[in-house]
């Protein structure tokens, strides 16, 4: 007999990061229109945690309790 609620998800965390600089194109200090270019770097789920969204719940399947569907791994943008 199993007990109410056994098929509870996992715990799901997320880290993002974002790293952005700004650099100056005008060399005049005065000018009337500055210039900037901005770069930046982007990560969502920085450590790569398997984020588990569903596992099996069918009691005569073998994947019951096995996770079957997780949210994407890292990913990195730049810009």
């Amino acid at each position: 007999m199993f007990p109410r609620n056994a098929g509870v998800l996992p715990w799901r965390f997320y880290v993002d990061a974002n790293v952005q600089r700004v650099f100056k194109l005008t060399q005049r200090a005065k000018a009337e229109h500055q210039q900037t270019l901005t770069v930046n770097v982007r990560s969502s789920n920085v450590l790569n945690h398997m984020n588990v969204l569903s596992v099996g719940g069918v009691l005569g399947s073998p994947l019951f309790g096995v996770p079957y569907v997780a949210d994407n791994g890292r990913r990195i943008e730049a810009g």
